[in-house]
C-alpha cells in the first residue's frame, strides 16, 4: 500500500518532537510527523508578544538537547520557538508542515488519515496536538454591544491592540493575569473572577519554585493521585493582591451575563468596560477523530497515554500520566514511557 507508515505523529509541537526523537533513538525509521502550521514553532510565535515561561530554562529541556539559556533564565515565546526548530534539525526528524488532518479512522489492519495533502495509512498513530484547540467564550458575549471591543486572550498580542478606556479581563489563569499585569501600565484594568487562584512566588529563599516542586515530587504525582481536579492552576510569579492594594487592578465578581454595554456580575452588580479580554480557556476539538471510544466530552479516553483502541496513543497534555505531563521540560518522560509500547509488534 502506498504511503504506508509504521507510525504517524499528528502535531509537531514539543510533544510530537519529543516523541519523534525518542522513537528514532530506538531505531524507528518509517514514521512521519504532521503539522498544519507553516513551520515548527509557529504556535509559540503566534502567542502574545511579552509571553515568558514561568518555568526556568534548566527545566525546559527536551530529551537529548538542553535549552540554550543559562540557569534560572525564563525563556520568551520566540526563544521556545527557536529551540523547537533547532531540536527538529538536530535530530533530523521527518516532518511535513502545512498539512491539516481532516479525518482519522480505523480500517482493518491500519489507520486511515485524510489530510489536506492527501491520504496516508499507518499501523499506529500518536496524537500530539495539545489541549488548547478552540478558544471558548460564554454565549452571553454575543449580547454585548458592538461598541465594546472583545477578543479572546489567544488573540491578544500587545497593549496597543486594546482601545483606550477600562479593560475587563474575564478569567484569572496564568496567561490572563500576565496580560492584565502588562495592561496596568497603559489602561485601567479590571478582572472578573469567582475566586482568586492560589499564588506562589517565582522564587523563594533564593531558589525557583520549580526546585521545590521537584524536590517534593509534585511534578511526578501520578494521575491516580490527582487532588486538584476542577481547581484553577495556581499563579506563579504574579502578585494580584499587590496590584489590587495599589489600585492598579480592580477585582469584580464572576461575569454571568450581558446587557448592551454592561457585563452582569454574580453579585448583582454590573460593569461597563470599553474592552473585554476573555481569558476563559479553550475547548478541545476531536471531531476529526472518527473512531468510537477514543474521546468523550472533549477529553481523550486513555490510560497513561494508551487509548483503548489498539495502536492509538496520546501525548502532550496536562495529567496524561503525571502533573508534569503538560510541561515543556517534562513531556520527554511520557515519550520514553510510551515508546516501548508503540514499538512493540502487534502480535505481542
Amino acid at each position: 500500500m502506498n504511503n504506508m507508515l509504521d507510525v504517524l505523529i499528528i502535531g509537531a509541537g514539543q510533544a510530537g518532537l519529543a516523541m519523534g526523537a525518542e522513537l528514532k533513538a530506538q531505531g524507528l525509521k518509517n514514521f512521519l510527523i504532521l503539522d498544519e502550521t507553516s513551520h515548527v514553532g509557529q504556535s509559540w510565535e503566534d502567542r502574545y508578544n511579552s509571553l515568558k515561561l514561568f518555568t526556568p530554562s534548566q527545566y525546559c529541556n527536551l530529551p537529548g538537547m538542553k535549552f540554550p539559556l543559562g540557569r534560572n533564565r525564563y525563556p520568551n515565546k520566540d526563544q521556545v520557538a527557536d529551540y523547537l526548530r533547532s531540536y527538529a534539525v538536530q535530530f533530523s526528524l521527518p516532518i511535513q508542515m502545512n498539512t491539516a488532518v481532516n479525518r482519522l479512522e480505523k480500517a482493518p489492519g491500519s489507520f486511515v488519515i485524510e489530510t489536506s495533502q492527501g491520504k496516508l495509512w499507518a499501523d499506529k498513530v500518536i496524537i500530539a496536538t495539545g489541549s488548547q484547540h478552540t478558544p471558548w467564550v460564554p454565549n452571553f458575549a454575543a449580547q454585548l454591544s458592538d461598541n465594546i471591543f472583545q477578543i479572546h486572550s489567544a488573540q491578544y498580542q500587545c497593549p496597543s491592540q486594546i482601545p483606550e478606556g477600562p479593560v475587563l479581563m474575564v478569567g484569572a489563569g496564568n496567561s490572563g493575569v500576565q496580560i492584565a499585569e502588562e495592561l496596568t501600565a497603559t489602561h485601567s484594568v479590571h478582572i472578573s473572577v469567582a475566586h482568586l487562584p492560589k499564588q506562589f512566588p517565582q522564587r523563594f529563599l533564593g531558589k525557583d519554585i520549580f526546585w521545590y516542586l521537584l524536590k517534593l515530587g509534585y511534578m511526578d504525582v501520578p494521575v491516580a493521585k490527582r487532588s486538584d481536579e476542577g481547581q484553577p492552576m495556581p499563579l506563579i510569579g504574579s502578585d494580584l493582591k499587590r496590584l489590587m492594594r495599589k489600585k492598579r487592578l480592580i477585582k469584580h465578581a464572576r461575569a454571568v451575563g450581558a446587557d448592551g454595554d454592561k457585563v452582569i456580575l454574580a453579585d448583582g452588580t454590573s460593569f461597563a468596560p470599553q474592552s473585554i479580554i476573555w481569558a476563559t480557556g479553550f475547548r478541545n476539538d476531536y471531531a476529526w477523530i472518527d473512531i468510537p471510544g477514543t474521546h468523550k466530552d472533549g477529553l481523550p479516553i486513555q490510560t497513561d497515554g494508551c487509548s483503548p483502541v489498539g495502536g492509538l496513543y496520546w501525548i502532550g497534555f496536562s495529567w496524561l500520566r503525571t502533573k508534569g505531563s503538560g510541561f515543556l521540560g517534562f513531556v520527554g518522560r511520557d515519550a520514553a514511557h510510551l515508546a516501548p509500547d508503540i514499538l512493540k509488534p502487534e502480535d505481542q
